[in-house]
């Protein structure tokens, strides 16, 4: 503009002088003057035009260099919000969220779903909150019968396939590979209605960007998870292997202590055996001689249970279980009763037996029996009985106790967990127990009605 009014001012002043000097009758060469004007004129025109041109260009750079600037700023921010989303998320499913989140950010997105190698069928799905339906997942199981999943993996980059189901409109799946450490472990499936031919490699770059930062986060993920449940599985095996030593420990002391008055026993009952026969022991001195010769003898059979309670039985056979609580009720019925607690016996007859080890099955009926004594402190009746079901012999113990709050059913099978203030170590190692027997253990039961356990063991036939 200050170009072409300097052109202008100078036409003016030409203008006037021609003017001027045309007033005197002189003859000026006003044409020539005009003429070089002009030329002047256009030449200046020309560069002026020039000039707008080159900033025009300039222009439209800085506006491309800007849309550029803010598209990696967006880019920039979206791989920002992924790592946030993924320092906070716990769980796989939890990455999901946040890698599909992001990615509508990107492209349009109708469902989307991350599909993992192995599993049941060689996939496993994480699903997002844009659940998809099953036939995304039908869509994938197909990919992969197709290779499609297989060739997308190996060669390590996204490919768009397009959706021969869609009917109304053109859709399309965006498959793209979740590489960590350059293995792949699964992919990214985006359902969209972009064609395929709007999709730039930038945006695929992008997406391959993203994925594979959710893939290192899934990756850690699973791996946290399998190490809190092998913590886990370690963890009870340590609180089975303390309890089965303290068991071991108060099972050598019972049968030393037991040992060690079986000898005497043996001996008093002897004596008291020749006093009787002697024909002179008569009245009130033979009935004091026949009851202690009557509990000896019943302290006789629990010694002998108990010696047989704790021998060691490494190597399994088969066990019968009516006599298994036969024996403890011969050797707990008697501090059941000190106690308040009646015990009755219902044991279905010709029972047949189970696979094991008798002493560890022995461990689990004494664990139970000592539950349902606890939760009984002021007495009541303790109910064992034994059948068959289902191919099956169950033992079902039922108790009058207390019960147990249903805020801790869900508990009482937890490692040093206990309503009682003991161990916590009884529920839990019966469960490892019946585990090992292919057996199982369910427990049954509400407030103040009353608890009800029943063991289930496979019947060896």
């Amino acid at each position: 503009m200050a170009e072409i009014d300097s052109l202008k001012q100078e036409l003016r002043r030409i203008a006037v002088k021609w003017i001027k000097e045309g007033k005197g009758g002189e003859e000026l060469p006003w044409l020539e003057v005009v003429s070089q004007l002009v030329q002047e004129y256009e030449s200046r025109i020309h560069f002026l035009e020039g000039r707008i041109r080159d900033l025009e260009q300039e222009l439209s750079q800085k506006e491309r260099d800007r849309d550029a600037l803010k598209e990696s700023l967006d880019e920039l921010v979206s791989l920002h919000q992924l790592s946030e989303s993924i320092r906070s998320a716990m769980e796989p499913e939890q990455v999901v969220e946040a890698l599909v989140d992001v990615a509508g950010r990107v492209v349009e997105v109708r469902r989307a779903g991350v599909f993992l190698t192995g599993g049941r069928d060689g996939m496993e799905a994480l699903y997002s909150a844009r659940r998809p339906a099953e036939d995304l997942e039908r869509a994938a199981r197909n990919m992969l019968e197709d290779g499609i999943l297989d060739w997308v993996m190996r060669e390590g980059r996204p490919s768009v396939v397009p959706d021969m189901e869609a009917s109304d409109q053109e859709m399309n799946f965006v498959v793209v590979p979740l590489v960590v450490r350059d293995r792949a472990i699964g992919v990214f499936l985006i359902h969209t209605s972009k064609p395929k031919e709007d999709f730039t490699p930038h945006e695929m770059m992008l997406l391959s960007l993203l994925a594979n930062q959710a893939a290192v986060a899934i990756e850690h993920g699973r791996a946290y998870r399998e190490l809190y449940e092998t913590h886990q599985k370690l963890r009870k095996s340590q609180a089975q292997l303390i309890y089965s030593s303290r068991m071991a420990a108060v099972g050598e002391l019972a049968a030393a202590v037991a040992h060690e008055i079986n000898n005497p026993l043996q001996a008093m009952l002897g004596y008291v055996q020749l006093l009787l026969i002697q024909e002179s022991v008569q009245g009130e001195a033979r009935e004091y001689l026949e009851t202690v010769l009557k509990e000896g003898e019943r302290i006789a059979g629990v010694v002998r249970e108990l010696l047989g309670l704790f021998r060691r039985e490494e190597e399994p056979g088969e066990v019968s279980v009516n006599e298994l609580i036969s024996r403890l009720a011969v050797l707990m019925r008697h501090s059941l009763l000190v106690d308040g607690i009646a015990l009755e016996l219902h044991l279905e007859d010709e029972l047949p037996p189970v696979w094991g080890r008798a002493d560890r099955l022995q461990q689990v009926f004494m664990n139970l029996i000592d539950n349902a004594r606890r939760a009984m402190p002021q007495g009541g009746v303790l109910e064992i009985r034994s059948f068959q079901k289902g191919g099956g012999v169950c033992v079902q113990f039922t108790d009058t106790g207390v019960g147990i709050p249903e805020e801790m059913r869900d508990r009482i099978f937890e490692p040093f967990f206990s309503t009682w203030g003991g161990t916590g170590l009884g529920l839990s190692a019966a469960r490892e127990i019946l585990q090992e027997h292919k057996g199982s253990i369910d427990v049954y039961g509400r407030p103040g009605g009353g608890t009800t356990v029943l063991v289930r063991l496979p019947a060896r036939r």
